[in-house]
């Protein structure tokens, strides 16, 4: 594949994956989805060009800066408070259901083998909780179930893709040496974890060193590459290199990142995350017919019959381990310093249990297998491997996804209103700190210019806390609130054509223009995160001004 060739290709894959999702907004249908049913289309097109993917191409391109972008996001506190449930998931689910897939598959299906079988198990066994986290967000369900499914899924995939690697490695070989498998295991998820934490703490200086957002970006971009080359370059794990340090960075981000760094620096993770989460599911489509067409001798009926069986032991082993296992789990570690799994509510675990979506982790390993083995064969059973993946995640993300918000709004038991108030009063809160501060330099008369000269800054936070603070009736707050942040938006908008207006007449510089427009999209980002209702604001517009008033 040249390079323009390749290039071609990415730019097409990303332009559709931004036309699909449009579509899919405006159709309430799941994204991952439509973007597989649109590959799968594009793949029946006449001379549209059949598409081999290095494999290697797949894991080192993709999954390093997922993974990372996971980490760094990840908030610590919560990370460490919920460790317990979160490794009983994330470490003895992944391991049970790849043993058990794999035992299943190595037994029923004719001509797998133990090694292919646990490869797949390794694959399917990690959760995606993109699309789990976003309804749970949406329903307002406790916090601390969308914080053990972000903390599983981060590490389910560093844990799922080790083991990957070493069936992947003992099926190339043609032996399964479980003593040779269990040192190398060990070593080289010890020295990925060791050297995760040396490049979180290298990153860490540099990021102090460093007051320039582009160049904070460069570096964020290229640490999760850089990590796993050189992890293995040194043969360690590479998955677990890059998630350590990207946690490693995320604990002490508070302190290195600026406000403007971490803003950016989010955002273009973010989009990162979109756009290869997004090309994967359309290669999965756009090989689909190749991948049906490599699945030579089972008919049809078997290979319904062997997706519905990989799905069903995927899903059965992770509703039994949600409740009764956790349980348990959570009575052997009460007394260790990892958290304590018995106060989570067993409403909270069947919404745990119910969350186990695969995505594209699953996807991009199963891409990722190789195609020959040491001695030149065809890599057994590649092409079966990719298409139970893909079934397990179409089944996962149409029942599991579907039906979450259902299974939500059953078990669920905070309801919006209860978070909207701790919102509220955090912001009343956070807004009396400062004020009390002013008033007490005021007193010590340790304020930098004459009280008078500053006040404005205490009628600015004043401002806001009646604001915030304004009324009695909940109800009519949230009205009253939403209301005057439409009103502010619309200024806002005023506001910025004032803006355009005057750099047009060349009144205003470039660099200046750039700063307050800077500042302008942190007033109306800022604005936007406080609509608690959108629909409860109403959107009126102001009378359009002529141009010569603009």
């Amino acid at each position: 594949m040249s390079i323009q060739y390749s290039i071609e290709l990415a730019v097409f894959l990303f332009c559709a994956v931004v036309i699909l999702s449009v579509v899919a907004r405006k159709m309430a249908f799941p994204f991952p989805i439509l973007l597989v049913l649109a590959g799968a289309g594009l793949g029946l097109v006449p001379r549209f060009p059949s598409l081999t993917i290095d494999p290697d191409m797949i894991f080192l391109g993709c999954l390093p800066p997922l993974l990372f972008s996971a980490a760094i996001r990840m908030p610590w506190h919560q990370f460490r408070e919920n460790l317990a449930p979160i490794s009983g998931l994330a470490l003895g689910l992944v391991l049970v259901t790849a043993g058990v897939v794999g035992f299943a598959a190595h037994a029923i299906i004719p001509g797998m083998t133990l090694a292919a079988g646990l490869a797949l198990g390794a694959i399917v066994a990690p959760t995606d909780a993109v699309a789990a986290v976003a309804i749970a967000r949406r329903l307002r369900i406790p916090d601390r179930v969308t914080t053990i499914l972000e903390g599983e899924s981060l590490i389910n995939d560093a844990s799922g893709l080790v083991a990957y690697q070493f069936a992947v490695l003992a099926v190339i070989a043609g032996t399964l040496s479980w003593g040779e498998m269990g040192l190398r295991f060990v070593l080289e998820v010890g020295g990925g974890i060791g050297l995760g934490l040396l490049v979180g703490m290298l990153a860490i200086m540099v990021f102090r060193r460093m007051d320039d957002p582009v160049a904070e970006i460069t570096v964020t971009l290229t640490l999760p590459y850089l990590t796993f080359l050189g992890a293995q370059q040194l043969e360690l794990s590479g998955v677990l290199a890059v998630v350590v340090a990207g946690l490693s960075i995320s604990r002490r981000g508070e302190e290195v990142f600026s406000a403007n760094s971490r803003m950016d620096t989010h955002a273009v993770l973010a989009t990162v995350d979109y756009l290869i989460n997004g090309a994967i599911f359309l290669l999965i489509g756009v090989q689909l017919q190749s991948i049906l067409s490599g699945l030579t001798g089972w008919s049809n009926f078997e290979l319904l019959g062997f997706a519905a069986m990989t799905s069903a032991v995927v899903f059965g082993v992770r509703l039994l381990w949600a409740y009764p296992v956790a349980r348990l789990v959570g009575y052997l570690t009460t007394k260790l310093p990892l958290g304590s799994y018995p106060d989570l509510h067993w409403k909270d675990q069947v919404l745990v249990g119910w969350a186990g979506m695969r995505g594209v982790v699953s996807l991009a390993a199963a891409l990722a297998l190789p195609l020959t083995t040491h001695t030149g064969n065809a890599f057994p059973d590649r092409s079966l491997i990719i298409f139970l993946t893909a079934s397990v995640v179409l089944v996962t993300l149409v029942i599991n996804g579907l039906t979450l918000p259902l299974i939500a709004a059953a078990f669920g038991r905070q309801g919006a209103l209860g978070e909207e108030e701790k919102e509220r009063s955090a912001r009343i809160s956070i807004l009396k700190a400062p004020i009390a501060e002013f008033d007490r330099r005021m007193a010590e008369e340790s304020l930098p210019l004459d009280p008078t000269e500053v006040m404005w800054v205490r009628q600015s936070l004043a401002g806001r806390l009646d604001f915030i603070d304004g009324g009695e009736d909940p109800a009519r707050k949230r009205i009253i609130q939403n209301r005057g942040l439409d009103l502010y938006l619309q200024l806002l908008r005023v506001e910025r054509r004032e803006l355009h207006r005057l750099f047009r007449n060349h009144k205003l510089s470039q660099n200046s223009f750039t700063k307050i427009e800077r500042e302008i999209d942190l007033e109306e980002r800022g604005a936007r995160s406080q609509i608690i209702d959108k629909t409860a604001a109403p959107r009126r517009k102001f009378r359009r001004t002529k141009d010569s008033d603009r």
